[in-house]
């Protein structure tokens, strides 16, 4: 595995093989005392059958399930005989038209990405895994890469970009409506999703304000929720709700897209800067209450892996001012 991190060509120094061959053994001791832990744990299963011992019954709370899906990318052009018809209808049509593709195919990796085929599948088989799951975590990226382009090439002068989108949303979120219903879906808005392109979400702009609008009306089933989600989610894409059946945890969604190396921030009024101190009133209120806190986020912060091993020097995934930040407040704030 270690060595899958260092590509041909790459040397490791003396300190990084001696870091392998520790993390190896630590490998081989914990794989031991796992052994020796399941041996032990089958003879005391045995004993306690063979004596007819049986464990005393505990309280246990519900355990409810949920499911998390991310980087849908879905991309309606799949079909290009299909496009005029998607820009010049009502999304309440799309079902309908997409059901007359001769494509029955799933997409593919790095062209085509999600189809409707894909899409349609992937939430039949959620359904099928869970039958009423408490709610659906989304993280992110509802549309395909180079989304611009694919509607520019799939589209005539005037036709309408920003409300094609909007048509992409709606129906994403109805998709899931239809395959989950009564079902709240909590998400974080990925580094595609904007009117504006890849990494360029605008604060307070016209695509968070619409976004608001459809995803809280489809997605959001509590008034409390709708109502704090209003709050902050249409100025910045960040916002926090209360999970259904458990009043002790709060859901806290960023948008991370403003802390990424690609996103250009202004040195007045930096959203970033804005979401780390709501992030830190959120955290203070929870200490405060004694309550817990899931996170959802796109962007994780730390190394971006991928450029960092193709580039042979470490490359991060947010600025530092905004990692360090997150970090001093995730560890003041552990518990």
């Amino acid at each position: 595995m270690f060595l899958k991190l260092y590509p041909g060509g790459y040397t490791m120094s003396m300190e990084q093989r001696k870091n392998t061959r520790f993390f190896g053994q630590l490998t081989i001791l914990c794989l031991l005392s796992l052994f020796f832990t399941f041996m032990g744990c089958g003879d005391k299963a045995e004993n306690q059958k063979a004596n007819k011992v049986a464990e005393p019954k505990k309280n246990i709370e519900h355990i409810g399930n949920i499911h998390h899906i991310s980087d849908i990318h879905f991309n309606p052009f799949y079909d290009t005989t299909l496009s005029e018809q998607l820009i010049n209808s009502d999304v309440s049509r799309w079902e309908d038209i997409f059901k007359t593709s001769q494509v029955k195919s799933f997409g593919t990796v790095g062209t085509n990405e999600t189809n409707y085929n894909l899409l349609i599948s992937s939430l039949k088989n959620m359904a099928k895994s869970a039958n009423k799951p408490d709610f659906i975590i989304f993280t992110g990226d509802f549309i395909a890469h180079e989304f611009q382009e694919k509607f520019d090439n799939n589209s005539k002068p005037g036709d309408n970009y920003h409300a094609f989108i909007d048509k992409v949303f709606t129906f994403i979120a109805k998709m899931f409506v239809k395959y989950a219903p009564a079902t709240p879906v909590y998400f974080s808005l990925g580094n595609n999703d904007s009117y504006s392109g890849d990494y360029k979400i605008i604060a307070d702009g016209e695509f968070l304000h619409k976004s608001a609008s459809i995803l809280s009306q489809f997605w959001l089933e509590n008034p409390a929720n709708k109502t704090s989600f209003a709050k902050t989610y249409p100025t910045g894409g960040y916002y926090t709700v209360t999970p259904p059946g458990n009043t002790q945890t709060k859901i806290i969604s960023l948008n991370s897209i403003f802390f990424s190396v690609k996103h250009p921030n202004p040195e007045e009024n930096d959203p970033a800067v804005q979401e780390l101190i709501w992030f830190e009133e959120q955290l203070k209120e929870l200490k405060q209450m004694k309550q817990k806190a899931w996170l959802l986020l796109h962007i994780p912060p730390g190394a971006n892996v991928y450029s960092s091993v193709h580039d042979k020097t470490y490359k991060p995934m947010w600025q530092d001012k905004y990692n360090s930040r997150f970090m001093l407040l995730l560890e003041a704030y552990a518990p």
